[in-house]
């Protein structure tokens, strides 16, 4: 039998308690597609949600998701 199957657990994002600058950010923003990556950041951020869930409520695959959130950590302190 088969046992259910987790995924790992995400490691935590906001390495310079930038929260919130993007939270600023997300409110502010007019553009929609920055708004949506904002979105997603904000999510991960404000929850414990996994990459899957913030994909499904922001309407993107789960890898779009990931390589956001990579982008997100070297480029929030501009």
């Amino acid at each position: 039998m088969l046992s259910s199957i987790h995924a790992r657990k995400r490691g935590k994002i906001d390495k310079r308690n930038e929260v919130d600058k993007v939270m600023l950010l997300y409110k502010t923003e007019k553009v929609a597609w920055k708004k949506e990556r904002l979105l997603a950041i904000k999510l991960l951020l404000e929850t414990d949600k996994s990459y899957d869930e913030v994909a499904g409520i922001v309407g993107r695959a789960r890898s779009r998701i990931q390589v956001w959130t990579k982008l997100f950590s070297p480029n929030i302190s501009r």
